[in-house]
This record gives structure tokens, C-alpha cells and sequence, in this order.
């Protein structure tokens, strides 16, 4: 009887975690500098481009959001490693 109610409260704790895990969205915060690099991404402050919409159905699919941060080049990478912009798409490092 006590591996049956083990079992229950196993099973129900699990499925209350896969519900809250679901209820759960994330946001991704694409950081761009402020000037047009097309076809990529349009002149701020719109973020039409193929950035946009590559990254935003990308993150549809696994159920985020995206948000675009425009800023000089220089504040973007600083936002980067405070945490606050998630990616640059192109960056490169060297």
C-alpha cells in the first residue's frame, strides 16, 4: 500500500512539474547595433530584416519570444556580458 501512494504522489509531483515547466516562456533578447545592414536588418528603429525573422521562428518553435535591443555596437557587447542581451547575430570574436 505505501509503494502504491509512493508511486502516487511520485506521479503527481511529476506531472505538476511538467505543467509548471510548460507554463513557463522565455524571451530572448537579440542585441543590434543602431545602423541598417541589410538584407539582415533595417535602419533603427525598425527591426525588420532577415535577423528578425529567422530568429523569431526559430524561437516560435520552441515556444520563446524575441526581443530586439538596438544600441551602439560598443553597449550591446557590455549588455552581453551584464546578462541583459542574450546574442548578437554575426558577432564574431578574435
Amino acid at each position: 500500500m505505501r509503494q502504491k501512494l509512493a508511486r502516487l504522489f511520485t506521479l503527481l509531483g511529476l506531472a505538476f512539474a511538467l505543467i509548471s515547466f510548460s507554463a513557463i516562456s522565455c524571451e530572448m533578447v537579440m542585441g543590434y547595433r543602431t545602423s541598417a545592414r541589410l538584407p539582415f536588418i533595417e535602419e533603427q528603429p525598425s527591426k525588420q530584416g532577415l535577423y528578425f525573422s529567422l530568429y523569431q521562428k526559430a524561437l516560435e518553435n520552441i515556444g520563446c519570444t524575441l526581443t530586439v535591443r538596438r544600441a551602439p555596437k560598443k553597449r550591446i557587447l557590455k549588455l552581453i556580458a551584464a546578462g541583459e542581451v542574450d546574442f548578437y547575430p554575426g558577432l564574431g570574436f578574435s
